[in-house]
């Protein structure tokens, strides 16, 4: 599989590739907290419709639950990695305010100096 993956990876345009990609990432921020709940010390995630009409999910411990008290999550993905399943949260976060920009210096590599700085002030 992980063959034909590649060979087919390597005919097809980027174009279709970041087209998909770029969908991917809409339907993603398009639906935050979507099949996943944490509730005290669990982890309850919601594994879709039986063939009976009842709905499935499963609940995991989860004692690290207390660090995203207070915290926007917007996603949830479940990675598998070296035999260890973990679940990897993205959290919203307020950014700092910017301070103004006043002066800027571009450095630029040279082979006789270590670098010729131009700043905004000439």
């Amino acid at each position: 599989m992980k063959l034909k993956t590649q060979v087919l990876l390597k005919v097809v345009h980027s174009s279709p590739l970041k087209n998909t990609a770029l969908r991917i990432s809409q339907a993603i921020q398009d639906e935050p907290n979507k099949g996943f709940k944490i509730k005290n010390q669990t982890l309850i995630l919601s594994l879709g419709m039986g063939q009976d009409r009842k709905q499935r999910t499963i609940t995991i411990s989860m004692p690290e639950a207390h660090l995203l008290k207070d915290q926007t999550v917007r996603n949830l993905r479940i990675v598998f990695e070296l035999g260890t399943y973990s679940a990897v949260f993205t959290v919203q976060k307020q950014l700092p305010i910017q301070k103004p920009i006043s002066k800027v210096i571009a450095l630029d590599p040279n082979r006789k100096n270590l670098a010729y700085g131009v700043g905004t002030d000439g």
